[in-house]
């Protein structure tokens, strides 16, 4: 999710008070997983350094948030890594030829962005595309969801090496009281006590319920902090901007 750190490591999340965006992006309170059962997982890397989540859309195009990638001019230093169960090494490393980040983005409002590889991706047991939620999907509260990446274990703790996934309820808007200026456009998922959630370089990972990615990790308060649940972009309410840039990959 939107942190602190990630606002160091990228240079482009400006960083708020309590509760606001860019203070919280990985997984609290989960298991090691591997790439076989998220083959549509990918790490997206800065100067080879992992500090965002993504999803397969198609073989030329990652979804993810657009607070991780600002815009276009990022493009030279920017990777993404798929096929690993680790952030680090293993699997396939693409560059990235265009960043098309929504134009309305700002903070918290519009967070999606789809990156467009140089080369088409070859599909296998740890590299698959997912689908999307479809516009007229609605979640129910208390849906299981489950969130995956290399963020965080907890404030102030490292990155883990090896991939994390975690399930969440989904929270209804009419429940999700803790930020007062949430926007439209977006999902809750999380505990009451807190204990579970995603973290710092968890951002623009996927939220999937079904085998279907509903949303998209964009912003929180501390990772874990009880009644501040994490935030996601619901990508239902997106795909007016998602299919046009991919139909033509299908």
């Amino acid at each position: 999710m939107n942190s602190i750190l990630g606002t160091i490591l990228l240079g482009c999340l400006i960083s708020t008070s309590e509760g606001r965006p860019n203070e919280r992006l990985k997984i609290i309170g989960g298991r090691n997983v591997t790439i076989e059962e998220y083959p549509y997982q990918v790490s997206i890397q800065n100067n080879g350094e992992h500090f965002c989540g993504g999803s397969i859309i198609n073989t030329k195009y990652i979804l993810t948030a657009a607070h991780c990638v600002c815009d276009d001019t990022m493009k030279e230093n920017l990777t993404v890594r798929v096929g690993s169960s680790y952030r680090g090494r293993g699997g396939l490393i693409y560059k990235v030829k265009h960043i098309h980040g929504h134009p309305k983005y700002n903070f918290v409002y519009y967070d999606i962005a789809i990156l467009e590889l140089s080369e088409a991706l070859k599909y296998g047991d740890g590299v698959k595309n997912i689908a999307l939620a479809s516009p007229d999907t609605i979640l129910e509260g208390g849906t299981i969801a489950k969130a995956t990446g290399w963020g965080a274990l907890g404030e102030r703790k490292p990155m883990p090496d090896q991939l994390q996934e975690v399930d969440l309820p989904i929270i209804t808007r009419e429940s999700c009281l803790a930020y007062e200026w949430l926007p439209e456009n977006v999902i809750c998922a999380g505990y009451k006590e807190g204990s579970k959630d995603t973290c710092w370089a968890d951002s623009g990972g996927p939220l999937v319920v079904n085998d279907t990615v509903v949303g998209i990790v964009s912003f929180g308060a501390e990772c874990g902090l009880p009644k501040h649940p994490g935030v996601y972009t619901n990508v239902a309410h997106f795909r007016s901007f998602i299919d046009p840039i991919v139909k033509n990959q299908q």
